[in-house]
């Protein structure tokens, strides 16, 4: 007969077989099952590759990311766009762990640079094709390349000797944060600038641009999607912007984009206070537009109407056709009891010239302006240098 010690030692290789087999089709997939998305994109990362990793596909990417054309949709970046996720998390997973020698006699540390380029690029050409004016989040291969991009900047942080930085990856960062933002992406950008954040919790671009996506968030725009929360997105962002002029008290858009915030809070004297401090001398004519909009907003709020007044014929100084001021203007008449002045205000407006110029105003771009708009400059940035 079996004794019981016998069973007892039976179950207990059986069940280590069966954690090794476990464990062993868990690295024939090749991510391992538990391991997750790079949040907040869909690019799966695989501590090693799987079985079906294939050395000559590696070998073509590398030859991809080397032989890439920064900013260009090369025969590189086609090449790269076309493999499988599947594919893609192997042959970067197999990069990270290879040590042969790579193509054009390029060091690792140079390779890399150049594959997040590749990615970068390729991701941003996937969400600018398929951009729709309500879309909350980038498209599949837009987020599968994002994802990949920013696995090989993790790498390129990981191979830094401890204690150095290396401005590249701060410009990664701060560029697709401002692409993201220029798209209005509402699904993957607050995820992304929490962890920006987190890496770079000084960097007052990367606050200032999260602090704007906060504030995008609590718009009407984006709260049909996310009804209820405009009142927490508001207090971040008035956190964000106030940590960029703790840092940095001259940076003008964000101490009017935080006298617009604590409007919004209905806290108009902070906010009239916080603008009667911004010094727009030298300050681009859309921030000098925005300051006397947002300064007659918070006047009428506390019936300063002479001020508030003076304020929106500013902004008028500035942009004429201005809807945005027109309204704000008639509104305050309104509120002052004055109803013939508000209606002459609406009067003004109609019979404004209807083309485009005529009725520039900023207001429209308002959640673009600042870091969004420089996005194609700041990925410039990051490309120059490797096209030496």
């Amino acid at each position: 007969m079996i004794g019981r010690r016998h069973v007892v030692l039976w179950l207990w290789c059986a069940l280590a077989l069966g954690l090794f087999a476990a464990n062993g089709r868990a690295q024939d997939y090749g991510a391992q099952a538990d391991r997750p998305n790079i949040e907040p994109f869909l690019f799966r990362r695989r501590v090693v590759p799987s079985q079906k990793f294939s050395k000559a596909q590696l070998e073509t990417w590398q030859s991809a990311a080397s032989n890439h054309r920064p900013g260009e949709a090369d025969e590189s970046s086609r090449e790269a766009a076309s493999l499988s996720p599947e594919d893609l998390a192997d042959v970067i997973a197999g990069f990270e762990w290879g040590t042969e020698a790579l193509p054009g006699g390029r060091d690792k540390t140079d390779l890399t640079r150049r594959a997040v380029v590749l990615h970068t690029d390729i991701a941003v050409t996937a969400a600018a094709e398929t951009a729709q004016p309500d879309q909350t989040t980038v498209s599949t291969s837009a987020s599968l390349h994002f994802g990949a991009a920013m696995e090989l900047v993790n790498f390129l942080k990981q191979r830094l000797p401890r204690g150095r930085d290396d401005p590249f990856i701060l410009t990664w960062w701060q560029a697709v944060a401002a692409q993201l933002g220029r798209l209005h992406e509402t699904v993957s950008s607050p995820h992304f600038m929490v962890r920006a954040l987190s890496q770079f919790p000084r960097d007052t671009e990367i606050l200032l641009m999260a602090g704007v996506q906060f504030e995008f968030l609590a718009s009407p725009v984006a709260q049909d999607a996310q009804a209820g929360w405009e009142p927490a997105y508001e207090r971040k962002a008035e956190e964000l912007y106030r940590e960029v002029l703790k840092k940095d008290p001259t940076v003008v858009e964000a101490r009017i984009r935080l006298a617009r915030v604590l409007g919004q809070l209905r806290r108009p004297e902070q906010a009239a206070a916080e603008l009667d401090k911004a010094l727009d001398d030298g300050a681009p004519r859309s921030l000098r537009f925005f300051k006397y909009l947002f300064l007659g907003e918070s006047r009428t709020e506390l019936n300063r109407f002479g001020p508030a007044r003076e304020a929106y014929e500013r902004a008028l100084g500035l942009y004429p056709g201005a809807q945005s001021a027109h309204l704000g203007l008639s509104r305050l008449e309104r509120r002052a009891g004055n109803r013939s002045g508000s209606a002459a205000a609406i009067e003004r407006l109609i019979e404004l010239p209807h083309d485009a110029q005529a009725r520039e105003d900023p207001w429209s771009d308002y959640f673009t302006a600042g870091p969004a708009a420089r996005a194609a400059d700041m990925l410039e940035s990051l490309r120059a240098p490797l096209r030496k």
